[in-house]
């Protein structure tokens, strides 16, 4: 409904409108974003929350355009817009959506001209500066108003004078001055209009008169302004009320160099004014009384300013500023008149000095030299506080005293704001400023200090550090290379040549130094000349020295020695992922990180990785080993993450040392780390992504195991097809949830009756998710006790926005196990993981382990053997379903895309096709073998839109061209197609309105009244089904006594308000196997065996019901053909019609013979079957008479723990096989007729044992 919406009420602003709309197991997101600015409004639509470009082409329209214009998807305001409104709606299209953005739009209604001045008279004593023979006249301004409104709003008043463009008629009688100043030239009349700004300008003029008749000037005014204050009537008020802003004239001057812009005003006696500035002749002075706290300029304008200068004092006077009018061509004075002054200043009660340094030195001196780089100079900042909160910057005043004020007066002030070093000092230390105001009668109490340090380079330093660095190796100053641990090398320092200042720091010089060893047979540089190692060929002492700029440090003595240095302490040090968690894909590689501490007091922050490994084996003194296969490690440290692991791996470093050499060891170091696995791109992962891959759970707990796809860094996922494995012995499936990123699109997830695969699949047109997508979370219950459980699974397809993948590859990432949390030994079985058993196409071996972990491996291999028994079951299937296919073409039922199978991508297909998308509309349709099209409606509505049977509610989810009679994609078919594919329901084997009319054959005489219905359903490998595979239920509209009718062999009547509901059961129907219900019409009276002739009764309506049974009996699913007031409750639609003749006098049925009860034999102990055989001959079975040999049973029916199965003769019981036995002991019940009518019972215990 969403054409139907109205959005309203929006303001200035930016705001999402998210719409949802769910049809079926579909949900489909929108986003409307609006943006209401002044004046534009843009408009787009988006497909999600989030986007940051408009995803959907938009179309827009107005239908009052007089109000609104739109340049494509933005909203104008241009010349065509001369009406306002309170609401105007844009109509935005996207696809088949429609949305409506109302706006408010206020319009100028009219425009009001008005001038201050229509008679502009000769000022009396003036002449105009350009002609001293013509008159002066006076001046006017221009000023428009309007209001802004419209339809259903309250308008406003405002001043647009500043957007108008005007002109005057006569320019030589009066001019236009700065856009809005009408200037008299001369007598005579002009008016002035509206040339420009709005289309409503032409309706608007104004006369002004230029007359000689002279006014006099009454008044000369000046006034100072510094500013103005804005206020409002009201800070908080509602959305109806109406706000006055009122401006507040500021004009006291309050610190010295404050400035005020003065206005000169002229007063005429006509009661007129006009502003005066420097080219009408008007000038200013200060009078002479303030003139050392005020001055008055001329600025660039043409205006003037006044300013308080210097050593200003306060006053207030009404004639501070004299203003004189002086007729430039007479000299004579036209006017004279006085300002107003306020300078209240403020009194100052602080002062603050500061600098741009704390430390200073002398010129040329070492610290003054990068990378010290200690400053020469620094520039000083003196500010002055007064009581009214304003500052001012006092450090170059001519009134400022500086001082300094330490014993050595160590600081100089140089250029009126800096300071140096004092020439001639040579002391370090504090140096302390003074400044004060001597000269500043208001701040002679006032002073400000400041302390800068003046600091000197003292002495060059080499140090000899352990290398490579650790942290506190800067603290130790080595003279000794001792030999390492077994290694065979000697330890090595780096060098470091640093200043010490006369403040105590020390600044390293080591990246600009230079280096030199006394004896290079002894001692070596290596690296950037820094590092000093060993020869190895001399233990003689010798010296190093460094050397910066032209300083020299003095010399360090270095002695080798073969004295031991032993490690004494080993850490680990590893950076693991989230959770102590090393996480990658398969054969992911990650060095390890120890650390090593030896008896000098060295370190090794690294023994791996460290700069020493460039000189010293790490295997040489270090040994790693890991308890697990999951990761192992190597002998120089590396690790490889393998397999995902059911609990912590365990990591060991130990000390170790060649034969030769008597070492104490430290104790190992142990890390524990978690293995898991992260999938490759077109893998599955399974469990937790970091800590253990599934968290221990007791029996009685819940697992919850998140599953995830890898679609690519820069590929969008849109189909997944994932079968896991579990062992229904040690877990229930709860539920099965769509995961975060997959919330929006279809999922479906199905538990296979054995209880040990559960299939995943998810489907869709397009999407956004990419990356490692979580698409689903399983969660079971633990059932059973076990010490290691086992997980795998097989991907067996994939599309992305790369292309499709189809695959009978077990996952990597998600294989794994669990581990019982009450377990003491948790035994490892890890070599098992990883290989891909389950679906290899060569017969599976089985591996070898070791004695301890037999009974753990064997779980894992017992469900990896069963996957692969099914999974080539699975393909035989398939390939006999593609054998279906006739004369050379494929004939697979749900083979939407003709690929001949029936696969995810058939659902995907259908989906394109409910979607409408590009090449999937009704025109394709007729590219389409019939078969194919059958297949876009496995609801089988198109058998009956042909016929134009009740189908209004239905045919309306097609698209609206879509031709009676053809097959109709629509949501049903989408929600069943999967259901079909995760064997929760099964296709109804019918493909043409002929086979549809052949379902029912109507009582007849040849027998005896008898009415059958059947229809045969598939599997979606093209079996048939039987009643032992699912329910079949025919909603019959009959009425009156026909509603009574009598079913062959018994069975139920449901009564509905359509008419009765039957069951069918096995049987055939043209031939093939289907599932058949029959009938004969009522008896005459009640309890009578004589059945009762059939009422004739015109177009029975027949509706088919599928239901699907879980092992427990539970309903798995339905679906009705068409639609069922049983199974829908909705408005009953029949999937055909037939016409219900009567018989003539029907013949009497026989008396039932009542069974006499039956024999009863207890059999003895089978012989012990070894699993995984699950039949028993014949001959293996004895109660005691020959008549029972070679017994073979299909299927039982479940009934208190026995398995029950019954026969109508003997002779049908010998020719039987048993099969179908589990591990454990199953009581078996079986019953037979002999030829005489007596029946038979025997019992047997059946034991089955592991092989």
């Amino acid at each position: 409904h969403l054409d139907e919406m109205n959005l309203c009420g929006f303001e200035v602003g930016t705001y999402m409108i998210s719409l949802v709309e769910t049809c079926s197991n579909q949900v489909y997101y929108w986003d409307l974003e609006v943006v209401v600015s002044a004046p534009l409004v843009v408009m787009d639509v988006y497909t999600y929350p989030g986007m940051v470009e408009p995803a959907l082409a938009a179309n827009c329209a107005v239908m009052s355009v007089s109000v609104l214009d739109l340049e494509g998807c933005t909203a104008v305001l241009s010349t065509i817009t001369t009406q306002g409104s309170a609401g105007v709606d844009v109509e935005v299209t996207s696809g088949a959506y429609i949305f409506y953005v109302p706006l408010r739009v206020w319009a100028p209604l009219e425009l009001n001209l008005t001038v201050t001045d229509g008679a502009l008279n000769a000022i009396q004593g003036a002449k105009q500066e350009a002609d001293c023979n013509a008159l002066r006249y006076q001046k006017g301004e221009v000023h428009v108003y309007t209001e802004f409104g419209g339809a259903g709003l309250t308008a406003f008043h405002a001043e647009v004078t500043c957007l108008m463009i005007f002109a005057s008629s006569s320019p030589d009688v009066v001019e236009l001055q700065q856009g809005t100043v009408l200037q008299g030239l001369r007598s005579g009349e002009s008016t002035v209009t509206i040339v420009g700004g709005s289309s409503l300008a032409s309706e608007q003029s104004q006369n002004v008169m230029v007359t000689d008749e002279r006014v006099e000037v009454t008044a000369l005014s000046a006034l100072l302004l510094t500013g103005s204050e804005l206020s409002l009537s009201s800070t908080s008020p509602s959305t109806t009320d109406t706000l006055t802003v009122e401006a507040t004239l500021q004009h006291i001057l309050g610190l010295e160099g404050a400035l005020a812009e003065v206005f000169v005003f002229a007063f005429f006696d006509d009661g007129m004014f006009a502003h005066l500035e420097v080219a009408d002749g008007v000038s200013l002075s200060v009078n002479e009384r303030y003139s050392h706290s005020l001055t008055v300029n001329e600025t660039g304008s043409g205006g003037f300013q006044a300013r308080v200068p210097q050593g200003a004092t306060s006053f207030v006077a009404s004639d501070a500023v004299s203003a004189f009018w002086q007729d430039s061509c007479s000299a004579t004075q036209v006017a004279y008149g006085f300002g107003r002054a306020d300078v209240a200043l403020a009194d100052p009660i602080s002062a603050t000095l500061t600098a741009t340094c704390t430390s200073i030195t002398r010129e040329g001196n070492l610290a003054a030299e990068a990378p010290v780089s200690l400053p020469t100079m620094c520039d000083l900042e003196l500010l002055m506080q007064f009581s009214d909160g304003s500052v001012l910057d006092m450090t170059r005043d001519s009134r400022t005293v500086y001082e300094s004020v330490d014993a050595e007066q160590l600081l100089q002030v140089v250029h009126g704001g800096q300071i140096i070093v004092r020439a001639g000092t040579s002391g370090t230390g504090s140096g302390h400023l003074r400044a004060t105001f001597p000269e500043h009668w208001t701040a002679r109490t006032l002073s400000a200090s400041l302390v800068v340090t003046v600091v000197i380079a003292a002495e060059l330093e080499l140090l000899a550090t352990p290398y490579p660095a650790f942290e506190g190796s800067l603290e130790m100053n080595k003279g000794i290379l001792y030999l390492l641990q077994c290694t065979g090398g000697y330890q090595r320092v780096q060098l470091h040549l640093g200043v010490h200042l006369s403040d105590g720091n020390r600044v390293d010089l080591s990246e600009q130094a230079e280096y030199e060893v006394s004896d290079d047979t002894i001692l070596e540089l290596h690296g950037d000349g820094d590092i000093l190692t060993a020869t190895g060929t001399s233990r003689r002492p010798a010296s190093v020295t460094g050397r910066f700029l032209s300083h020299e440090s003095s010399a360090k003595s270095i002695t080798v020695s073969d004295v031991l240095t032993e490690v004494v302490e080993l850490t680990w040090t590893n950076t693991w992922d989230e959770g102590g968690t090393f996480s990658g894909h398969p054969g992911a590689t990650r060095a390890l990180s120890l650390q090593a501490r030896f008896s000098d007091g060295t370190v090794f922050d690294d023994v791996v990785s460290g700069e020493q490994a460039t000189w010293i084996y790490t295997s040489q003194y270090i040994a790693f080993t890991s308890d697990a296969i999951a990761m192992s490690v190597d002998t120089s440290g590396g690790s490889t993450l393998n397999y995902n692991h059911y609990e912590a791996v365990t990591l060991t470093a130990s000390a170790t040392c060649a034969s030769g050499y008597v070492v104490t060891f430290p104790a190992p170091a142990i890390d524990m780390v978690y293995a898991n696995l992260q999938p490759h791109e077109n893998d599955v992962d399974l469990g937790n992504e970091y800590g253990l891959q599934f968290v221990p759970t007791p029996v009685g707990g819940t697992v919850c195991i998140p599953v995830r796809v890898n679609a690519g860094p820069d590929n969008t996922l849109s189909v997944f097809d994932v079968l896991l494995n579990v062992d229904p012995a040690l877990l229930r499936v709860s539920s099965c949830t769509a995961g975060d990123d997959w919330a929006r699109y279809s999922l479906t997830c199905s538990v296979a009756d054995s209880a040990d695969e559960v299939l995943i699949m998810g489907v869709a047109v397009s999407t956004d998710v990419s990356g490692v997508a979580h698409v689903a979370t399983l969660c079971a219950e633990v059932v059973a006790g076990y010490d290691i459980m086992p997980f795998s699974g097989v991907l067996h397809a994939l599309e992305t926005s790369a292309g499709q993948v189809t695959s009978t590859a077990s996952v990597v990432a998600g294989a794994g196990s669990m581990a019982d949390p009450n377990t003491a030994r948790l035994l490892r079985h890890m070599e098992l993981l990883g290989q891909d058993y389950a679906d290899s196409d060569h017969d599976v071996a089985r591996p070898s382990w070791r004695p301890l972990e037999e009974a753990h491996a064997r779980e894992m291999w017992a469900l990896r053997s069963r996957a692969s028994r099914k999974f080539h079951q699975r393909r035989r299937l398939r390939e006999r379903q593609r054998r279906l296919s006739s004369s050379g073409a494929c004939e697979v039922l749900g083979d939407v895309n003709s690929d001949c199978a029936f696969d995810v991508w058939d659902i995907q297909e259908l989906m394109k096709w409910n979607a409408a998308q590009p090449g999937y509309t009704v025109n394709e349709v007729g590219s389409l073998s019939d078969y194919q099209r059958q297949q876009l409606n496995p609801t089988k509505m198109y058998l009956v839109n042909s016929s134009g049977e009740c189908l209004t509610a239905h045919t309306s989810l097609c698209p609206p061209d879509w031709s009676a009679g053809l097959p109709c994609p629509t949501l049903r078919d989408n929600s069943m197609m999967p259901k079909v594919y995760s064997d929760e329901l099964h296709f109804l084997v019918m493909d043409t309105e002929q086979q549809r009319d052949a379902m029912v054959q109507t009582p007849s005489e040849a027998d005896q009244g008898m009415l059958r219905i059947g229809t045969s359903f598939s599997n979606k490998y093209g079996e048939l089904m039987s009643e032992a595979d699912m329910v079949v239920q025919y909603e019959l509209a009959l009425t009156g006594d026909n509603r009574d009718l009598v079913p062959s062999g018994g069975g139920s009547i449901t009564p509905t308000s359509a008419g009765v509901v039957v069951e069918g059961g096995n049987g055939t129907w043209n031939g093939i196997q289907a599932l058949v219900f029959e009938a004969t019409g009522p008896p005459v009276v009640e309890g009578s065996s004589t059945p009762y002739l059939w009422n004739s009764e015109a177009d029975v309506g027949v509706v088919v019901i599928q239901r699907t049974l879980r092992t427990d009996g539970t309903e798995k699913s339905y679906m009705a053909f068409l639609v069922s007031l049983l199974a829908d409750g909705e408005a009953y639609c029949p999937f055909r019609t037939f016409d219900m003749h009567p018989t003539s006098s029907p013949p009497p049925l026989p008396p039932p013979t009542a069974p006499p009860p039956p024999d009863i034999f207890t059999g003895f102990l089978v012989s012990v079957l070894k699993y995984p055989q699950s039949c028993v001959n014949g001959s293996d079975l004895t109660d005691g008479s020959t008549e029972m040999n070679n017994v073979v049973i299909q299927s039982g029916v479940a009934e208190d723990s026995h398995l029950h199965w019954s026969f109508p003769s003997e002779e049908e019981l010998r020719n039987a096989t048993l099969c179908g036995f589990e591990l454990g002991t199953t009581l078996l019940s079986i019953t037979s007729q002999n030829a005489t009518g007596v029946f038979r019972s025997t019992n047997w215990t059946v034991v089955v044992e592991p092989e």
